[in-house]
């Protein structure tokens, strides 16, 4: 006499309810879409474990900003920090007229303001590290046009644009305390 174990009965077979599953899975017509929202949903967790390990990546990692200002053409863009002062106008430095200070390389029109510069150049050089005064005042810095300048207190401060110069100009004091603040507080920062 031969025995059939319950598992092999082709009854049993039939309310199996792991063989019902597996062949329901498989002749649905949403079988491919299980698949896919099945990837959809790892790709997801995937894309979330992604960012959040590049946000804090990037800010343990963050650059601190540049202490001046600087381009390819060098601080305030090439121009003489001391004609601001002497001349009351920006005017474009010369490239072999240079100095190298807090990492930035100045340019000067002649000798007579580059060695003022070397003796003093907090007193020429613009305010907030050269970046934009106003954009400081909001808390973040701006590149400058050379050309958006103002001369307050002995000091130079220098703006994006004229028209953000315009805007700077009618509350100066205000946005003077405001952009040290910031400035300071990012200068720390990078400090650390």
């Amino acid at each position: 006499m031969q025995t059939l174990k319950i598992t092999e009965s082709p009854i049993w077979g039939f309310f199996n309810p792991q063989r019902m599953q597996l062949d329901y899975i498989s002749k649905s017509p949403f079988s491919k879409f299980k698949l896919s929202f099945n990837m959809l949903k790892f790709a997801i967790i995937l894309v979330v474990m992604l960012l959040f390990v590049a946000v804090t990546y990037s800010q343990q990692n963050a650059k601190p900003i540049d202490l001046v200002y600087s381009t390819k053409d060098g601080a305030i863009q090439g121009y003489d920090p001391v004609a601001y002062f002497t001349d009351g106008k920006p005017v474009q430095g010369k490239t072999d007229l240079v100095y190298v200070w807090k990492d930035a390389t100045w340019h000067f029109t002649s000798d007579e303001h580059r060695a003022l510069f070397e003796q003093n150049p907090e007193k020429y050089a613009p305010q907030f590290g050269g970046y934009c005064a106003y954009g400081w005042s909001k808390g973040y810095n701006a590149k400058i046009d050379p050309v958006a300048w103002t001369i307050l207190d002995d000091k130079l401060y220098l703006n994006y644009n004229l028209d953000v110069k315009s805007k700077w100009d009618e509350k100066r004091s205000e946005y003077i305390e405001l952009a040290t603040k910031y400035y300071q507080e990012a200068v720390e920062k990078a400090k650390k």
